[in-house]
């Protein structure tokens, strides 16, 4: 990087360098937006396998994120300048650690077991600490360093920071994600970190830089990454792993049996004749001529060959993933692997609900073998659209089946109403329902009676020649005694207070949640309790102390509302994408590329028109913001519904990206008027103050819609709530003085 006057520093320029060009200050921010989500998504990809992909969390993780960047720009504001060189030598480092950290933290659990709920949150808020501290604090120190040694404003900063993060997330979404592994993607962050350094032109920076990147590429070069992943998965024999553009997998061994792990959560295993056989073989007996099969996921772990031995003609079986089945293979038995190749077995590597939507065959009988519907990407296929989308491809008396955890003898009440909201949602899709009440519980529905008689299907079981170890005749009169079933029945159709899960009121998740609570009363779960109370308490207690300024400075809470806002549409934009395409994983980058590129957008054409704006307009210009974003979320309301329509004819993501970017601009167009309000006696404390009051709102916003509103009242009632709130603000902001509206010179 060249000076103002474009000539090499003179001797001494280098360790004390006094004037900084605009292209310089330029380059700066941008490498640094991409560098800062470049880690952001590595850090919250690695948590999506502490959480088992569960989506909600990465509301949570962005609300994390946030507030540790946040708290380190705040804490920057009165650091001295020359610190910048430090804190740039130490991002590197820390960010290695952070995804050290978040590998080995699966290993405080048992085996093969996954992180209660408050641990997991309690995880997910404390191991982001490192980097989102340091990463924050190169924001406001970087920002007191540029502003020392030129003209530079914090729109100016602000918006090459959001060009940065969006050419950094389309890069990593287009040629990083899926194609390089994170050892590698770090060893080009350091890259760009040391790119960083060499502009600062101070030696020991770039000594130290030099340094980080050394020992980032010892990082990626040595066992330390493998054997990580090996202390991730304790208890198991790691047999392979990858991180596609979907998930990440890993293939593990306890004993005799191979397990499927996607993003954390089992997927399938085997041997495991008890899990396959139930779904082969109950459908296909249920229906008098099963011909043409649909299996959506899972099949090649036994549910195939099994399939096969009935007198099916042709199977379609749509597994989203490439990777998965050459992942796996290797590890299969020889009739698995047979009946990959056998010809009646046609493999469909497209999203579940997208094949679903396209295709005109029409099945005899359709299988999900998913996991139960934990996060958003299993959801989407157990929600009321997605049943009636399945009844329209079975044709004339045909069957369609799926497995959810049950029990046998006892049904808890936190798993009664997570079966019951599959229950009566499959029951407002279908005309007919029935079930056998074994553990698994296996759900069945058809456009006409689904009759299991248990003398009919042991003569059709007969009459095929089938052989299995699981599902045999003389058990049949047990398994499907009608007394039993109309238990169950009974059961499930009794609890009244059950909401339909759909695709935007998504409410298994909170059923989900309630039974996955239920098996984590232990002392670290009371532990994560007590701290997440004291956590709370912690924040009611700040929160209480700073009313009277909130009260009297409505102009720094309008940079909070907006940010609360804002996070809310996009983590719902985040999820109905998901919801209705079916992989976010490798989007991400895209899809948060979208939103920056909106805030830099925004922030550019709010600096176009602030050169000579006095505060009364900008104040003026703020309320016309928040009554514009109030009014997206309007939109966006009336949006979703046709949504899946429009998918299926123009790119999701550029449809979604299209929102993202429009809320990114109203965000990015606010964050200078509210600079322009400040004082300028203290730009770096103004550019911390702002900077963390947007990141903490968005922290709240994130977390409160993604943990509460979400899983609770859905989609369209969350953004009702997010729009009153700024509608709330705006009218406040009407009824204050202008004067009053001043950003607080410190605090």
């Amino acid at each position: 990087m060249m000076t103002a006057t474009g000539l090499r520093p003179a001797s001494g320029a280098w360790d004390h360098p006094t004037i900084l060009s605009s292209r310089d200050c330029a380059i700066g921010f941008f490498l640094y937006g991409a560098i800062a989500l470049i880690a952001q998504l590595l850090c919250l990809q690695e948590l999506l396998l502490l959480v088992a992909g569960h989506e909600l969390f990465l509301g949570c993780s962005l609300a994390a994120w946030m507030t540790w960047v946040g708290l380190g720009s705040w804490l920057a504001r009165r650091a001295p300048v020359d610190r910048f060189a430090t804190v740039l030598s130490l991002a590197m480092p820390l960010v290695i650690l952070n995804v050290i950290l978040i590998r080995v933290s699966k290993g405080l659990f048992g085996v093969g077991m996954t992180a209660g709920l408050l641990p997991s949150l309690l995880l997910t808020i404390t191991l982001l600490i490192p980097a989102g501290l340091v990463m924050g604090a190169l924001f406001g120190l970087g920002y007191a360093w540029c502003r020392a040694r030129s003209a530079w404003s914090l729109g100016q900063a602000y918006l090459w920071d959001a060009l940065g993060t969006a050419v950094g997330g389309l890069f990593y979404s287009l040629v990083l994600a899926g194609r390089a592994a994170p050892e590698r993607i770090l060893v080009l962050v350091a890259l760009a970190i040391t790119a960083i350094a060499c502009a600062v032109k101070t030696r020991r920076t770039i000594a130290v830089s030099i340094l980080s990147l050394g020992v980032s590429l010892a990082f990626a070069l040595s066992p330390l990454p493998r054997l990580t992943r090996t202390l991730q998965w304790r208890g198991y024999s790691l047999l392979a792993e990858r991180t596609t553009r979907y998930s990440h997998l890993a293939l593990a061994k306890t004993g005799s049996l191979v397990s499927v792990f996607d993003n954390g959560l089992i997927s399938a295993h085997f041997p495991d004749p008890s899990a396959y056989e139930a779904l082969a073989h109950w459908p296909l007996l249920a229906h008098p001529a099963p011909r043409r099969i649909l299996l959506i996921g899972g099949g090649a772990t036994g549910t195939l060959a099994e399939l096969l031995k009935h007198p099916v003609e042709q199977i379609d079986y749509v597994e989203l993933d490439p990777a998965f089945i050459r992942m796996i293979r290797p590890a299969l038995s020889s009739s698995d692997r047979a009946a990959l190749d056998d010809p009646r077995v046609r493999l469909r590597h497209v999203d579940g609900r997208r094949w679903l939507s396209t295709t005109t065959q029409a099945y005899d009988v359709i299988l999900l073998s998913l996991p139960e519907p934990r996060n958003a990407q299993v959801n989407r296929l157990y929600t009321l659209e997605a049943f009636r989308l399945i009844r329209r491809r079975l044709a004339p008396g045909g069957v369609f089946a799926f497995t959810v955890p049950s029990s046998e003898n006892y049904l808890s009440a936190e798993t009664a109403y997570f079966n019951a909201s599959l229950y009566q949602t499959l029951r407002a899709a279908f005309p007919s329902v029935n079930l056998i009440g074994n553990d698994p519980l296996l759900l069945l529905a058809g456009t006409q009676d689904v009759w299991l008689d248990w003398q009919t299907l042991a003569a059709r079981y007969a009459q095929r020649g089938l052989t299995t170890r699981e599902v045999v005749p003389h058990a049949f009169p047990i398994l499907l005694d009608q007394a039993r079933r109309i238990e169950v029945v009974d059961r499930l159709s009794s609890i009244r207070a059950i909401v339909l899960n759909r695709d935007f009121v998504p409410v298994c998740y909170a059923y989900a949640w309630r039974v996955w609570i239920s098996k984590f009363v232990s002392p670290m779960y009371f532990l994560s309790l007590l701290v997440a109370i004291a956590l709370l308490a912690f924040g009611a207690r700040l929160l209480w102390r700073r009313r009277a300024l909130l009260a009297s400075r409505p102009g720094a809470s309008a940079v909070f509302a907006l940010g609360a806002a804002g996070m809310a549409y996009e983590t719902i934009i985040l999820l109905a994408f998901q919801s209705l395409h079916g992989y976010l994983y490798w989007q991400l980058g895209s899809l948060f590329a979208a939103f920056m590129l909106g805030l830099a957008l925004g922030s550019w054409g709010a600096s176009q028109r602030l050169s000579t704006a006095s505060p009364d307009a900008a104040a003026r210009r703020l309320r016309g913001v928040l009554m514009a974003a109030a009014l997206e979320g309007v939109a966006l309301a009336l949006f979703l519904p046709v949504a899946q329509h429009l998918s299926l004819r123009v790119s999701a993501v550029l449809l979604f990206g299209a929102w993202l970017l429009l809320t990114g601009a109203w965000l990015g167009y606010a964050f200078p008027l509210a600079g322009r309000l400040a004082p300028a006696s203290d730009p770096a404390s103004i550019a911390g103050t702002l900077y963390a009051a947007d990141l903490w709102g968005a922290a709240c916003g994130a977390l409160v819609t993604s943990a509460v509103l979400v899983p609770l009242i859905g989609f369209l009632p969350t953004l009702a709530i997010a729009s009153g709130l700024l509608l709330l603000v705006a009218s406040a902001l009407s009824f204050t003085p202008h004067s009053a509206l001043r950003i607080p010179h410190s605090g």
